[in-house]
């Protein structure tokens, strides 16, 4: 009996065994290869990457349907909460429950007055112009982890 029971067990144990490993495995390389699982700074990147279409399409449809971006008093708290100046904006209407915060928890920052690469400054003088910022990792504005986009009405600024 006890010879019999041991037989059984080899025979239902083996196999369970081996898919459990084999499950393992493939959740181990699941998590090492795949960008949008654990917390790799490539995923990070991505939902930067991600909020900024996000919040480029709202300041587009802004921009279209008041002629111009939100100043940078306004700031993207313009899509979640009205005005102090309800005539600047009569038509205003709420675009987001919440505004989203950065991987590291922060919220983005938006500005309208900035210099590029090349050292030029752009500001709401020289034409309709806004950086997104993300104060990345270190949660300091300005350090070299930042992540910024740069944006006039006519796109990407390079």
């Amino acid at each position: 009996m006890a010879e019999k029971l041991k037989r059984s067990w080899r025979r239902w144990a083996s196999p369970t065994v081996k898919m459990l490993v084999i499950i393992v495995l493939i959740g181990v390389a699941w998590s090492v290869f795949s960008p949008g699982c654990g917390g790799g700074s490539g995923s990070k990147l991505m939902r930067v990457e991600s909020d900024y279409q996000i919040l480029n399409q709202l300041l587009k449809q802004f921009h279209d349907a008041h002629s111009r971006y939100p100043t940078e008093e306004e700031g993207l708290r313009i899509f979640v909460e009205k005005p102090d100046d309800a005539h600047a904006l009569p038509n205003w209407q709420k675009w987001m429950d919440a505004l989203p915060l950065d991987p590291w928890g922060q919220p983005y920052r938006y500005t309208v007055d900035f210099t590029v690469s090349d050292g030029s400054k752009i500001s709401r003088t020289k034409g309709e112009a806004y950086r997104l910022i993300s104060a990345g990792a270190d949660g300091v504005l300005g350090s070299p982890d930042d992540l910024t986009e740069d944006h006039d009405i006519h796109g990407a600024v390079e």
